[in-house]
């Protein structure tokens, strides 16, 4: 256990779940991430930004890490435009372990 994970995102109204965010170490990743899923049905209202805000500011307040970071494929637009809304800044490009080349965002601090 590292002290974090992942939550599970439901829809107030309904009950529904309908994702999950948050931050994670993949085994054998040289990096932590701020990552997050949603179901289609859940897309496009907001949910993985108000998750992710979160997130972010959870790794910083409460873990007290140095930088948030997430990475992305190439190929996910949905993902790096929700990057972009954070604020994400671009800090490197690595090989991972399962050899996709993937672009590294560090978030800003939001209490800085």
């Amino acid at each position: 256990m590292r002290g974090y994970g992942r939550w599970a995102l439901e829809d107030k109204a309904s009950g529904t779940m309908i994702g999950s965010c948050g931050l994670w170490w993949p085994g054998g990743y040289p990096r932590s991430e701020l990552t997050w899923w949603i179901t289609p049905q859940g897309r496009r209202k907001g949910y993985a930004l108000e998750a992710s805000r979160a997130a972010i500011r959870y790794g910083y307040e409460q873990l007290d890490w140095e930088l948030v970071e997430t990475h992305t494929d190439d190929d996910n637009v949905a993902a790096r435009a929700l990057v972009r809304k954070l604020g994400g800044e671009p800090i490197a490009r690595e090989v991972f372990p399962d050899g996709i080349e993937r672009d590294v965002f560090g978030f800003p601090n939001p209490s800085s």
